[in-house]
């Protein structure tokens, strides 16, 4: 069964997000795309990346934009391999999933 990410890869939005990161990232600037509903620990990824790494955070508007969510996915795939480059590690893995686990760890105390 094909994921729908396998489709957004192979098309021409997501190649132009790819190259907007390459050019954000040569610019020196380290940023993600924010869309969708975030988890409600969300915002202290977001503060954690921020104040560590200077990784800011962008919010899309992707209601109903099949290329503008093609763009983003593209886009963020391609400046966390930047920023895991830079850093040397997946800090916007990491943080997210220690905020998971600590919200998860105070809503289930």
């Amino acid at each position: 069964m094909t994921h729908i990410i396998d489709f957004v890869r192979q098309t021409q939005d997501h190649s132009d997000g790819q190259t907007e990161a390459d050019r954000d990232f040569a610019a020196g600037k380290l940023i993600q795309r924010d869309f969708g509903l975030s988890p409600p620990w969300w915002g202290n990824v977001i503060r954690s990346l921020r104040a560590r790494y200077q990784i800011i955070f962008e919010n899309v508007d992707i209601v109903a934009d099949k290329a503008l969510i093609s763009r983003s996915i593209g886009y963020n795939e391609r400046m966390r391999e930047h920023i895991t480059a830079e850093v040397g590690e997946d800090v916007v893995g990491t943080a997210h999933q220690r905020a998971e686990d600590e919200w998860k760890r105070q809503t289930h105390a």
